[in-house]
């Protein structure tokens, strides 16, 4: 805050010199040191939207001098006015982001441009958004200031690759994030599903050669990939009585009297098919083609390979809300918004700044008194920020440089422009010329991020094909019965359900549909790729509140009286921990995971996740449980290793 006042006070620049000399953080340490705190403190606040400038000139003393600088022309926020429907489209579209650090940058950025945040609405469909991917950030960081990346890629078969991307652009279709850009190893320009990026992205030592095109559109990138339908063909042995979802799609069952049966299924995409053949276990192995071997074989020995190796050290606690420690970048946000708040309401009470900004009185008053040690480097008493406390009241004076609205970092830009574009396809969102207006003032006030609006897109899965959902909107609309004909995963069967739809729901591409079923006489959520029919029937149900309201909102359905089991999810599944509601959970591992107690949904909901997430999901405890995955796994890798020795 310090640094940030100063640099904003003095327009013709601050010496690193003077500020080592005055900054408490920056005394009594070594050259080395002090070089490396400031440039990480510059890049903290450059994150936050706040450019520092460098200048040569002469001091005083005659020499050539580096001097840093903020602009205040660069530093504020324009002001910007939406109209009512305009500021209720942002606030909900932002709350299509979770409780990730996007979804916060969306909430950070409502609060700065006077927007009131909302909850998502009860509706005919719920869409969430997450930007769970590890590569995420460094990906939209170097795609924003111009530097090529390297990591380890594997193709939908599990072949291994480094790359090197100079990255243009980054979306989402088909429910997966992408980054597409300039290869420098193949010459040509690639796309990069995250989800298939194994370690951490880093920045390459190659100079930026191939500037994103002047044309360049990563909406028209994504339109050019096409999720072809039942365009392979996959020969696969099931053991009898097993694999009910691969044998109601396939288009030829051949029994066998030696135990097994030959099926012929046409599917989609390589990737999708190999988790429903690796979650089957020894139960399947596919005959061809080679690529779905390779790629069933390649889940299965990684979920493996991450059972094989040592149990963490953990210790579970009760979750909290707000669990870890808030990082300073946050609170220094937060503190810059909170002055910006005081100066432009003439001052404010304890109670509306704890509501505003969803603190408690103790948190406020200990940032309250933190701010008032802020201002210039080591000034005297009214060079500091004067906080005001007067019973209940509190102002701000003295801060004049800091009481403008800081201009949206590169989080908040995307998290708003993303929302709104998914928005724009969301069944019944009404006025997209609201939605579009609304996008239009964000990206005017988002300009210092080089035409930002090119670069990213996102569309949410049911929007890809409207009327395909159509007739289930209308269900729940008109509060018709339904009939459903659903593979139940955990007892691979073929059941047939008559429900109450209430609402659709969309998380990390999957689709679910939330109903009261009357066959079970409780509340369910249904994979609606698990769906083999639906009938709409001509019977109404009344519109029961205390029956709907049990309904559960959460996708993970834990078995009744379920045991509990103790799993780890990997550092980019960590933002799916809430849908699994976990009663414990451990502090954060070294590598980013976290290790949490949740109730099992049962033995085959169990392997599906291992299997499907190969090696992001891992079964912990108790150590029999692990133990027969591992032997599970064992099998499987056995099964798949024989069926890849037949000729195809």
């Amino acid at each position: 805050m310090s640094l940030v006042y100063t640099l904003l006070s003095k327009k013709n620049g601050i010496s690193a010199e003077f500020l080592r000399s005055r900054v408490d953080r920056y005394q009594n340490i070594d050259t080395e040191t002090f070089q490396r705190y400031f440039a990480r403190d510059k890049g903290e606040l450059e994150r936050l939207g706040i450019p520092i400038e460098t200048i040569q000139r002469e001091d005083t003393n005659g020499r050539n001098t580096t001097f840093y600088r903020i602009l205040p022309e660069k530093y504020r926020l324009d002001e910007i006015e939406f109209s009512a429907p305009e500021a209720a489209a942002i606030a909900m579209a932002a709350s299509y982001w979770g409780e990730d650090a996007l979804g916060n940058a969306a909430q950070r950025a409502l609060a700065r441009l006077g927007v009131e945040s909302t909850e998502l609405e009860h509706s005919v469909f719920e869409p969430r958004v997450s930007s769970s991917e590890p590569a995420f950030g460094q990906l939209l960081e170097a795609i924003t200031e111009h530097f090529a990346v390297t990591f380890t890629y594997a193709n939908p078969v599990g072949e291994q690759s480094v790359r090197v991307l100079e990255p243009w652009g980054l979306g989402q279709r088909f429910g997966h994030w992408y980054v597409t850009g300039w290869d420098l190893d193949r010459q040509a320009q690639r796309i990069f599903r995250l989800s298939r990026i194994l370690n951490e992205v880093k920045r390459a030592a190659n100079e930026f050669t191939h500037e994103r095109p002047s044309d360049f559109s990563m909406r028209e990138a994504l339109n050019r990939m096409k999720l072809d339908t039942g365009t392979s063909s996959a020969s696969i042995e099931l053991r009898e009585g097993r694999g009910i979802s691969l044998r109601t799609r396939a288009e030829e069952i051949v029994e066998s009297e030696e135990g097994w049966d030959r099926l012929t299924v046409r599917f989609d995409n390589v990737e999708d098919m190999a988790k429903d053949v690796a979650a089957l276990g020894n139960a399947a192995r596919v005959l061809e083609p080679a690529s779905l071997k390779r790629a069933a074989s390649s889940l299965v020995e990684r979920a493996l390979e991450a059972h094989r190796t040592a149990v963490p050290t953990y210790e579970l606690r009760k979750p909290k809300k707000s669990a870890g420690r808030i990082p300073e970048t946050v609170k220094v946000a937060r503190a810059l918004d909170m002055v910006s708040y005081i100066h432009d309401h003439g001052g404010a009470t304890f109670a509306e700044l704890s509501e505003h900004f969803d603190l408690d009185r103790r948190t406020l008053q200990s940032e309250l008194e933190r701010l008032s040690l802020c201002g210039l480097p080591g000034g005297l008493h009214d060079e500091l920020l004067d906080v005001i406390i007067v019973g209940d009241d509190v102002n701000i004076l003295n801060a004049e440089h800091l009481n403008h609205k800081v201009r949206l970092n590169l989080a908040e830009a995307f998290s708003l422009m993303v929302a709104l574009e998914l928005m724009s396809a969301v069944p019944g969102v009404g006025d997209d010329s609201v939605v579009e207006s609304a996008r239009s003032k964000i990206e005017a006030a988002t300009g210092h991020f080089s035409n930002l609006s090119n670069a990213i897109t996102a569309r949410f899965v049911a929007s890809e094909d409207p009327e395909r959902w159509s007739q289930l909107y209308d269900a729940i609309e008109d509060h018709r019965v339904t009939r459903l004909k659903y593979i139940s995963g955990g007892r691979d069967a073929l059941t047939e359900r008559v429900i109450w739809p209430v609402r659709l729901k969309e998380q990390t591409g999957r689709i679910y549909l939330q109903a009261w079923c009357t066959s079970a006489n409780a509340p369910r959520v249904f994979r609606m790729d698990r769906v083999r029919s639906l009938t709409v029937l001509d019977e109404h149900f009344a519109d029961d509140a205390a029956e709907l309201a049990k309904v559960p909102t959460d996708l993970y359905s834990p078995l009744a009286n379920a045991d509990d089991v103790v799993v780890k999810f990997g550092a980019r599944l960590r933002p799916l921990l809430p849908e699994f509601t976990p009663t414990k959970v451990s502090t954060k591992q070294s590598d980013g995971s976290v290790i949490a107690e949740i109730s099992s949904a049962g033995d085959q909901a169990l392997r599906d996740l291992v299997t499907s997430h190969a090696g992001h999901f891992e079964v912990v405890a108790p150590p029999e449980k692990r133990r027969e995955i591992k032997e599970w796994l064992e099998d499987a890798s056995k099964m798949h290793a024989e069926s890849g020795n037949q000729p195809s």
